[in-house]
Protein backbone atom coordinates (compact mmCIF):
# COMPACT_ATOMS: atom_id res chain seq x y z
CA UNK A 1 0.00 0.00 0.00
CA UNK A 2 1.32 3.52 -1.02
CA UNK A 3 0.79 5.39 2.85
CA UNK A 4 2.19 8.62 1.31
CA UNK A 5 -0.28 8.49 -1.37
CA UNK A 6 -3.29 7.42 0.52
CA UNK A 7 -2.49 10.05 3.48
CA UNK A 8 -2.01 13.37 1.25
CA UNK A 9 -5.50 11.94 -0.68
CA UNK A 10 -6.65 12.39 3.47
CA UNK A 11 -4.93 15.57 3.81
CA UNK A 12 -6.33 17.16 0.88
CA UNK A 13 -9.66 15.78 1.63
CA UNK A 14 -9.76 16.94 5.44
CA UNK A 15 -8.65 20.27 3.95
CA UNK A 16 -11.34 21.10 1.47
CA UNK A 17 -14.02 19.89 4.59
CA UNK A 18 -12.96 22.22 7.17
CA UNK A 19 -12.60 25.11 4.33
CA UNK A 20 -16.47 24.14 3.49
CA UNK A 21 -17.06 24.04 7.65
CA UNK A 22 -14.71 27.58 7.80
CA UNK A 23 -17.70 29.05 5.64
CA UNK A 24 -20.37 28.81 8.21
CA UNK A 25 -21.31 30.19 11.60
CA UNK A 26 -17.90 30.19 13.79
CA UNK A 27 -20.15 30.02 16.50
CA UNK A 28 -22.10 26.68 15.90
CA UNK A 29 -20.74 23.68 17.81
CA UNK A 30 -22.48 21.84 15.30
CA UNK A 31 -19.83 23.11 12.83
CA UNK A 32 -16.50 23.49 15.77
CA UNK A 33 -17.04 19.61 16.35
CA UNK A 34 -17.19 18.48 13.49
CA UNK A 35 -13.90 20.60 12.39
CA UNK A 36 -12.59 18.66 15.96
CA UNK A 37 -13.53 15.46 14.44
CA UNK A 38 -11.81 15.92 11.17
CA UNK A 39 -8.36 17.32 12.79
CA UNK A 40 -8.50 14.08 15.00
CA UNK A 41 -9.34 11.78 12.24
CA UNK A 42 -6.07 13.32 10.10
CA UNK A 43 -4.07 13.32 13.48
CA UNK A 44 -4.90 9.53 13.98
CA UNK A 45 -4.11 8.79 10.44
CA UNK A 46 -0.88 10.79 10.92
CA UNK A 47 -0.34 8.04 13.40
CA UNK A 48 -0.89 5.21 11.12
CA UNK A 49 1.65 7.20 8.29
CA UNK A 50 4.56 7.32 10.46
CA UNK A 51 4.42 3.81 12.19
CA UNK A 52 3.51 2.05 9.32
CA UNK A 53 4.80 3.74 6.30
CA UNK A 54 7.54 6.16 6.68
CA UNK A 55 9.20 4.14 9.00
CA UNK A 56 9.56 0.52 6.99
CA UNK A 57 9.58 2.47 3.95
CA UNK A 58 7.38 1.70 0.78
CA UNK A 59 10.37 -0.54 -0.73
CA UNK A 60 9.94 -3.04 2.40
CA UNK A 61 6.64 -3.53 1.75
CA UNK A 62 6.75 -4.87 -1.96
CA UNK A 63 9.51 -7.55 -0.89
Amino acid sequence: MDYQKEYASLVGQVDRAISILEQFEPGDLVVRKAGELLLSALHEAEEHYITSGSISGPESKEE
